[in-house]
């Protein structure tokens, strides 16, 4: 019997890291955007599926980068039910479970 191969649409998600990317190590994280926030943080934001996301947690691991936050932001072109409940749930101040 064959297994149905379940699709991972790519969603925005930013990464905040503590302190900033070295301009040597920027290369390795090209396909995202950075830029520097205030109080010594960097925000790295782009479109990732689940395959996607742990590749960059990874790369930062290995690029001893320090992860502070990871939260999935909804900017679709045409947005998906997934991301108009999150929307939802921000609007109204609800916790995440």
């Amino acid at each position: 019997m064959a297994e149905a191969v379940r699709q991972m649409n790519p969603h925005r998600y930013l990464i905040t890291i503590n302190g900033g990317v070295h301009e040597t190590d920027r290369e390795w994280l090209r396909d995202l955007a950075i830029e520097r926030q205030a109080e010594n943080y960097t925000a790295l934001q782009g479109d990732l599926d689940q395959s996607g996301l742990l590749g960059v947690l990874s790369l930062l691991r290995y690029l001893d980068l320090e992860v502070f936050e990871v939260r999935r932001v909804c900017q679709c072109p045409s947005p998906r039910p997934s991301c108009v409940a999150i929307e939802n749930r921000r609007r109204v101040g609800a916790s995440y479970s």
